[in-house]
């Protein structure tokens, strides 16, 4: 009969080093997944709401000319678009209407 002697702490030390790695990554990959989610929400969603937000501003202090971007976009922010750029068309066409009285 052959016997094997396997040393538990040995086992112990592999094991407490393989949870270590297997923790560092996940924490690596959970870091990089949410600086990729990071950027791409800032990219498809932020960025064109701060402008839309800028161009509304701009024809609430009258500037009626104001160029809109994101009206092509077949989602809520290109539904907000095309309703803020109706907004500045109607409210120019309403200047117009008051200056002819």
């Amino acid at each position: 009969m052959i016997g094997v002697a396997i040393d538990p702490q040995k086992i112990m030390e592999e094991t407490d080093a393989f949870k270590l790695l297997a923790l560092v990554l996940t924490l690596v990959g959970t870091f990089v997944t949410s600086f990729v989610l990071y950027l791409t929400l800032n990219q498809m969603l932020l960025k064109p709401l701060l402008k839309l937000t800028e161009s509304a501003d701009k024809i609430s202090l009258g500037e009626l000319d104001v160029k809109i971007e994101g009206t092509k976009r077949n989602d809520e922010i290109g539904l907000t678009a095309r309703a803020i750029e109706r907004l500045g068309v109607s409210v120019s066409l309403a200047i117009k209407k008051l200056k002819k009285r």
